[in-house]
C-alpha cells in the first residue's frame, strides 16, 4: 500500500511538471522530489550509493546527472569501481513520465504493485523495496545459469540489484 501511494505522488508530480516547454535541474525542487517518493534520493544530481557483494570490489553508483523538461524527469548514473569508471550492464538511465517508469530500455508501470509481464519484466514490491527487472519470458525453456537481473530501491535510493547487469552475476546490497 505504501508503494501505491508513492507511485501516485510520482504521477501527480509528473502531471504538475508538465507545464510546457520548461526546464529544471534536480536543484530544482518540484512535486515529483517529495520525501515519501522512493526515487526522491535518485532524483538528486550527486546522491551515491556503495554496493557491495562478498568477495568483489564495491561499486558506487552515482546520479551524475538529473533534468527535468516536459513532465519528464532523467537521472543518469555512473558507476565506478576505486573511483575509476567501470563496466556494468546496469542501466544507466531511469526516465520518470506520465507512463511509468523506464529504466534502460524496460518499461514498467509506476504504481510500485507486483507485476509479471510476459515478454520476461517484472516489478517486485517486497519488505519496503521495490525491484524492477528482466527474467525468461513465459515461455523460455529451463535456464541452466543467472537468466534475470534487479535493480532496487527504497525510500533512501538504490537498495540492492542481482543478475546478468550485476559483475559475476553477483547479488550486491547497499554497504552498511
Amino acid at each position: 500500500m505504501k508503494f501505491e501511494m508513492n507511485a501516485r505522488v510520482i504521477l501527480l508530480g509528473i502531471a504538475a511538471c508538465a507545464c510546457g516547454g520548461s526546464t529544471t535541474t534536480a536543484s530544482t525542487p518540484t512535486a515529483i522530489e517529495t520525501p515519501a517518493s522512493p526515487w526522491a534520493k535518485i532524483l538528486r544530481q550527486g546522491a551515491a550509493w556503495q554496493m557491495e557483494a562478498e568477495g568483489f570490489p564495491t561499486i558506487t553508483i552515482t546520479v551524475a546527472s538529473v533534468a527535468t523538461a516536459n513532465g519528464v524527469t532523467t537521472a543518469e548514473l555512473a558507476f565506478t569501481i576505486d573511483g575509476k569508471p567501470a563496466q556494468v550492464m546496469v542501466p544507466s538511465t531511469i526516465v520518470l513520465d506520465a507512463k511509468g517508469v523506464r529504466i534502460g530500455d524496460l518499461r514498467f508501470p509506476a504504481d510500485g504493485r507486483s507485476t509479471k509481464f510476459p515478454d520476461g519484466r517484472f516489478v517486485t514490491a517486497r519488505d519496503g523495496e521495490i525491484c524492477y527487472g528482466e527474467g525468461p519470458t513465459e515461455d523460455a525453456g529451463p535456464c541452466e545459469d543467472t537468466c534475470g537481473a534487479q535493480l532496487c530501491i527504497d525510500g533512501t535510493g538504490i537498495s540492492s540489484g542481482d543478475g546478468t547487469w550485476w559483475p559475476d552475476n553477483n547479488a550486491y546490497t547497499r554497504k552498511k
